[in-house]
């Protein structure tokens, strides 16, 4: 702003975290950008990435239906964008064919499919499937878990479907409470 800053000057910033030396210097950025200074946002801000919107409708939009809390923790697409809600980073890697990061749990899983018609696994083909069980034993090489990659129990029943992939049967089961797919390739199980 054509005035050097002396050492004590406090910085001038910018609602999305830019730090200037002076104001001149911060309104060129916000006149640029179109960001407000801080401290004069107006509407909703977004707790995840911080983008503000007029209404609340327009950020539940935005966050998938749903308003994220502070703790919540962003979906990631392997592009490196964050997204406020699985919804979101699904429309976003059906658009542009990235594939998304997902948490290496059921619970993540399942969550990316939030949106689809949750109709489970009927009980005729669960006994099916269970029927091809089988026990890990302690002098098994022990597979591991195709989602967790850690290896299954000793003890644990083991149910192989179609697809070939092998799951620990309680984990499977809960899965199957909502979905009709295998949890890693999506493949449709017949009832």
């Amino acid at each position: 702003g054509g005035v050097l800053p002396e050492a004590d000057d406090e910085p001038y910033y910018c609602s999305c975290g830019a730090a200037f030396c002076s104001p001149q210097a911060l309104q060129r950025h916000c006149e640029k950008t179109s960001h407000p200074p801080e401290g004069e946002e107006e509407g909703y801000e977004c707790v995840m990435c911080h983008a503000l919107f007029d209404s609340e409708e327009a950020l539940r939009s935005h966050c998938g239906g749903e308003l994220p809390r502070d703790d919540d923790e962003p979906s990631w697409c392997s592009c490196g964008r964050a997204f406020c809600s699985a919804s979101a980073l699904l429309a976003h890697a059906q658009a542009t064919g990235h594939q998304p990061e997902v948490d290496e749990s059921y619970e993540a899983l399942s969550a990316l499919d939030e949106d689809n018609y949750r109709r489970g696994l009927s009980d005729a083909c669960k006994r099916k499937l269970a029927a091809s069980a089988r026990r890990v034993s302690a002098s098994d090489d022990l597979p591991e878990d195709p989602i967790t990659k850690e290896p299954l129990p000793v003890g644990a029943d083991l149910v192989p479907l179609p697809c070939g992939h092998l799951f620990e049967q309680r984990m499977l089961w809960k899965w199957f409470e909502t979905h009709r797919t295998c949890p890693v390739c999506r493949s449709e199980l017949e009832d």
